[in-house]
Order: structure tokens, then sequence, then C-alpha cells
């Protein structure tokens, strides 16, 4: 696998085979659609905080400090995935203060990251599409007050998932990759969008 654009453009980093665990298949953001994702974002994302959550590979947060992220923090709760993105980090010699690696359920990190009161400019949130996380996730966001007012978080689905209807108001943009679906919400200012 490799990163597509930026300061690591070409550069390879560690996968995982098919492979599953208990919350199912585990695969990784398709390069495509990280690069599309990114290129919406273009120069937005330079010193910004960005959140990869469910990370498995660190992929997509990987990516995120190639184009000039201040600082990421990815949330796996595999020990074997977030030690996979540890060895990707220190592959790239990625400084330790530009990211943190916390391995916790997604509820148990989103309430930890609330507690401490950190606020994101960006959460990208790719769950194993056959658990239906993405509603309890945008309320654990939304409870914590994790997205600064002008934040957006982006949820990766199946294209042929019903769009969540409860949170319809909220979603600013879509896009479609294949079979692929990225949802763009923001809970506070639609004006703003990139």
């Amino acid at each position: 696998m490799k990163i597509v654009g930026g300061k690591y453009k070409g550069k390879e980093i560690k996968s995982i085979s098919k492979s599953k665990d208990k919350e199912g298949l585990l695969r990784p953001t398709m390069e495509k659609v990280r690069k599309a994702f990114f290129d919406i974002l273009g120069d937005t994302i330079v010193n910004t905080y960005f959140l990869d959550l469910f990370a498995g590979t660190g992929a997509v947060g990987i990516e995120a400090l190639s184009r000039g992220a201040k600082k990421v923090v990815f949330v796996e709760k595999d020990s074997k995935f977030a030690r996979l993105i540890k060895e990707n980090l220190e592959k790239l010699n990625i400084p330790k203060e530009k990211y943190e690696i916390i391995n916790m359920d997604f509820k148990e990190a989103l309430e930890y990251l609330a507690k401490r009161g950190d606020k994101f400019d960006f959460i990208y949130c790719d769950p194993p599409y056959e658990r239906k996380y993405y509603e309890e996730v945008i309320n654990l966001i939304k409870k914590g007050n994790l997205l600064n007012k002008y934040g957006i978080l982006t949820l990766e689905d199946r294209k042929k998932r019903p769009v969540m209807q409860d949170y319809k108001k909220d979603v600013v943009e879509t896009r479609e990759y294949g079979a692929t679906r990225l949802m763009f919400l923001n809970f506070d200012d639609k004006e703003e969008f990139l």
C-alpha cells in the first residue's frame, strides 16, 4: 500500500491481508478513495488536528500527516493493528509529537478524548461496514463536542446503504467512488464547507 500524496507520496506502508477480527472484515480505505478525499480537502488539511477513527493500518491518518496535518490521533482497538500503525509511522520517521495512537474501543476513545477537551478539524470514520456504528459515532462526537466549529466528520460507507435520515440535515456533501460512499457532515455552520 502506498501513500498517494504529500511529503511521503509513493512511500510504501505495511498493509493487511484479508483478515477478520470480532468486528468483521478489516479492509483498508482504497487508494483511489483516499486520494479523492484528500484532493477534496486540498490545502485545508494543513496545520489541522485530525482524528483517524477505526484506523486499521493508519493509511488515512498517515496520508493526513503527509499532506500537512499538524497532529493525527489514531484510534484502533485491535492491538495488532495499533502496533502496525506504530511500525508504519516509525518506518516513515514521522516525529512522535505529530501523532498519538489510542488502543481502545471507539466508544471509550471518544469519551476519553471529550474528557481531555480535544477538538478536531477533521474526523475520518471508517468502521467495519457490517456493523452499524455510524449513529453511535455521530452521537458521541456531538455529545463530546469533538469537532471545531467548521470541523468536518467524514463517514465511509457502502454506497448501497440508505443515508441515515436522522442525520441528513448534517450532511453537507456526498461523494461516491465505485461501491464506496463518503458523507461529509458538519454540525454547526453549513456555509463554510471547504
